[in-house]
């Protein structure tokens, strides 16, 4: 059964080899998200004090991991694009989520995804964005396939190629 639980800092060791494959599969996609030591554990242990770092188990393994964060993101001030659906504060945004290599397509992510909108229900929360490199067509067909509309482009400050392609759902 995959359980999803706030993580802490004890699971830095299996998030991580989760998030290396991650960058080395995008790198094969000559993707630049995602690399040059970001993310590393210092972001991972952030996220965890600041409660925002999810991990998804099965049998007390980590299979998956995710931020759904409350926080402000100050990029999604200026998308060029039709823009948000609701110009709030009240959102959600889901960064760094990845599934154990070996487990892809096995539903862990749609799982994840709809405990992050559970996340944000007992948040009393009922938008949820996410932005992903442009290269990156796996996660933007996950995003449409459950339900998010693409709004536009932002420019996140990051490593390599900036533009992103923002998403939004409404709850």
């Amino acid at each position: 059964k995959l359980e999803t639980r706030l993580a802490n800092l004890n699971d830095i060791s299996e998030i991580m080899p989760i998030i290396h494959d991650a960058q080395a599969f995008m790198k094969t996609l000559n993707m630049d998200q995602w690399q040059n030591n970001y993310p590393n554990e210092s972001d991972f242990t952030i996220d965890i004090n600041k409660k925002q770092c999810y991990v998804t188990e099965i049998d007390k393994k980590i299979v998956g991991v995710m931020i759904v964060s409350f926080e402000h993101e100050d990029a999604y001030d200026k998308v060029d694009g039709k823009g948000f659906s609701v110009q709030t504060d009240n959102y959600a945004v889901i960064h760094r989520m990845a599934v154990k290599k070996d487990l892809k397509g096995h539903g862990i992510s749609s799982k994840m995804l709809v405990d992050a909108e559970e996340i944000c229900k007992k948040h009393n929360c009922n938008i949820l964005r996410a932005d992903t490199h442009r290269l990156n067509v796996v996660m933007q067909k996950f995003l449409l396939k459950h339900g998010f509309i693409y709004c536009g482009n932002v420019d996140i400050v990051s490593e390599g190629e900036t533009l992103r392609y923002v998403y939004e759902k409404l709850l």
